[in-house]
């Protein structure tokens, strides 16, 4: 550390000063081969100390932001993902920083309501809507034309197998027994390819990235800048590592 580029103190002054940050609680030594780490207190240190033209150093918004976030609110009706997308640009905009925002669990998620819409008379599209406000919607091929009846029908089958459960806990067991026994052998067919659609093509956790062009500004290797951006695509690893954090209590902001 003393060799990096503006650092002006010796290695006994550094020495000195981590000993002094780890007994005030700033920092952390893991075991007695690591080296020391920032803890949930450094990091809120930290946190409270970042200032950029937008955020004062009291943690306050300018009106001018204050106005910007009510105007980002005020016109927040769009899907879901497209709310984090636009979150994530937004938080970047007010803190010259990357800002990662998580979107809620799927996994976790039941599903509220369930619909098939029959496009035309070979296509259609069945749409669940989650308790986390996603959406999830996937193409299904009918194989023969649906009359509006059956489509109310597998509606209401639908329904009955898919509300109150998640996407990966509503399997779906047809019904047997005839027409004598009151079962549509079509609308069971329609049903099974619905929930088949819907639970096997639902999307995993997603991260939104805004404001990646300021990490350029963080690093002077452009190998480095090069291994973020990596790991930034690599959405899954995102949404583990911010996950993990949460679990364990971390918190930085």
């Amino acid at each position: 550390m003393a060799s990096l580029p503006g650092v002006s103190v010796s290695p006994a002054t550094i020495r000195n000063d981590m000993a002094a940050l780890e007994a005030d609680g700033f920092l952390v030594q893991p075991h007695t081969s690591a080296g020391r780490v920032p803890t949930d207190k450094g990091y809120r240190l930290y946190v409270d100390h970042l200032t950029s033209t937008d955020v004062a150093k009291a943690g306050r918004l300018s009106a001018v932001s204050s106005q910007r976030l009510g105007d980002f609110f005020d016109s927040a009706h769009v899907r879901l993902e497209e709310t984090l997308h636009r979150t994530s640009l937004l938080l970047a905009q007010l803190t010259n920083y990357t800002a990662v925002v998580t979107g809620p669990s799927v996994s976790e998620a039941v599903v509220r309501s369930a619909h098939v819409v029959s496009l035309n008379d070979r296509v259609g599209t069945v749409v669940a809507v989650l308790s986390n406000g996603d959406i999830e919607s996937e193409q299904i091929d009918f194989a023969t034309p649906p009359s509006e009846m059956h489509i109310a029908l597998a509606n209401a089958r639908l329904n009955e197998t898919l509300v109150g459960k998640t996407l990966g806990q509503a399997p779906f067991e047809p019904r047997h027994g005839g027409s004598d026994a009151g079962v549509d052998a079509e609308v069971e067919a329609l049903v099974g390819r619905a929930v088949a659609a819907v639970s096997g093509g639902h999307s995993r956790d997603s991260v939104f990235v805004g404001g990646t062009a300021s990490l350029t500004t963080s690093f002077d290797a452009v190998e480095v800048v090069r291994s973020v951006l990596e790991t930034l695509e690599q959405q899954y690893v995102v949404v583990s590592l911010v996950r993990d954090m949460l679990s364990r209590g971390v918190s930085v902001a």
